[in-house]
């Protein structure tokens, strides 16, 4: 069990990383699927999928008050918003520019990577029970701070140019997010979903934030940097 608890996240990560190397080192890399409506098909359906790991994710909170089911399913309905809104914002459909694309990209699993740390923040009871009491509150103020943030950088060329020239460094930062806290729930003594089950989705999304480093956009390393998140 133990070898197995830890073979299963780090097999999955070198199996992305070794399909990345693979795709870099041959022609594929070069191909180009360069197509706006396609995207934002792919980019609804893992919406639409983020919206129901919230919702299940929410339904479980209530039913057996632990906390972690609540900050998994706000790290993952925050994740949707910004899935949906890069599908929204090609380019090409005149809604967005180039920064606005790639914010709505790559900040939102940023934002869901400091999140997810709620797992292993050890809370006390008191702030549990107010954390469960007042947990409408708080969703409806984490959606209002992620609109305004949107409205800001609508708005503001300065901060949409900012965000959008610091990508690399917060894509870096989310990987490194990513694969601490997966070491740090692997090394729990408990065995439960966060800490059997849920290291594997955190392999894949620790690669994930790799694939941007070597990609170009529309060509076939970008899909598969999709195609690791929706798995």
């Amino acid at each position: 069990m133990f070898y197995k608890k830890f073979s299963i996240p780090f097999l999955l990560l070198a199996a992305s990383l070794g399909l990345l190397l693979l795709i870099q080192k041959t022609a594929l890399a070069g191909m180009y699927f360069h197509n706006a409506p396609a995207h934002s098909f792919v980019l609804l359906a893992f919406t639409a999928t983020l919206f129901g790991i919230w919702f299940l994710s929410y339904q479980r909170f209530v039913r057996d008050r632990d906390l972690r089911w609540y900050i998994l399913s706000v790290a993952f309905f925050i994740r949707g918003v910004f899935a949906f809104a890069h599908a929204v914002l090609v380019p090409a459909f005149g809604w967005g520019d180039e920064a606005l694309f790639d914010i709505s990209e790559h900040y939102g699993l940023f934002l869901a990577s400091l999140l997810l740390w709620g797992l292993v923040i050890p809370f006390s009871d008191r702030l549990k029970d107010k954390i469960y009491q007042g947990r409408t509150r708080i969703f409806l103020g984490l959606n209002a701070a992620v609109l305004l943030g949107f409205a800001f950088a609508f708005l503001s060329p300065f901060l949409r140019e900012a965000l959008y020239s610091q990508a690399n460094l917060f894509i870096g930062a989310t990987g490194i997010s990513f694969f601490l806290l997966l070491i740090f729930l692997l090394t729990r003594k408990e065995d439960n979903f966060f800490t059997s089950s849920f290291p594997g989705v955190l392999a894949l999304l620790a690669a994930a934030t790799v694939v941007p480093f070597f990609y170009r956009e529309w060509n076939l390393t970008w899909w598969y940097f999709h195609i690791l998140e929706l798995a």
